[in-house]
């Protein structure tokens, strides 16, 4: 949890400039693909949420929406911009009494060490009902340690493979690399993969 902390104080410090990076960037295509798989007027756990520009999108759409963010800054920033229910806490220190529909973990869990993957990612599956679908984003490649003063797991798709074996009661249904959509970093690649409880 140590490597954490310069990532959130990251993110409290630059929630402005955060906020207008990823707010209003066009990022349906991916969405959908999640929300076509949930029933109508699900529960929806945004696992990270930064600015909001997602849960936003969610609730719009009639999604029951929690959102989860360890900076109080991005916290802030989406209860004002998505009007959703949010909690400031780590992926360690969420818990929850009620099951979700699906779990969406869009550029977060890449900021958790590879060798604590396998215990969150544990936690989050156990948080979905049957059926239930859970979306991961990484940076592609295979660096792990400090960039840009925040903590990088970036994942291939062989990597991520090996960690979600580790998974019991799951299946991936769909895995895509694609380019980043923010203006002019398109050469930077992500890797996305939906999976599905058991």
């Amino acid at each position: 949890m140590k490597k954490l902390n310069p990532t959130i104080e990251y993110y409290n410090r630059k929630a402005a400039a955060f906020s207008a990076d990823t707010q209003t960037v066009e990022f349906s295509a991916i969405q959908n693909g999640f929300v076509s798989r949930l029933p109508v007027g699900g529960r929806v756990l945004d696992l990270g949420c930064g600015a909001g520009r997602d849960s936003k999108r969610f609730a719009e759409l009639g999604f029951q929406v929690t959102a989860v963010d360890a900076s109080e800054a991005m916290c802030e920033m989406t209860a004002k911009f998505a009007g959703v229910h949010v909690l400031c806490t780590t992926f360690e220190g969420f818990e929850s009494d009620s099951a979700f529909d699906g779990i969406w973990a869009c550029a977060s869990l890449l900021h958790v060490e590879k060798k604590a993957l396998p215990s969150i990612l544990r936690k989050y599956v156990g948080m979905l009902n049957a059926g239930g679908i859970f979306y991961l984003s990484f940076k592609y490649g295979s660096f792990e340690g400090i960039r840009n003063e925040r903590y990088f797991t970036d994942m291939t798709s062989e990597a991520l493979q090996q960690i979600l074996l580790q998974i019991p009661g799951i299946e991936i249904i769909d895995e895509s690399v694609t380019g980043d959509v923010r203006p002019n970093r398109a050469q930077e690649k992500w890797l996305n993969v939906l999976v599905r409880k058991i």
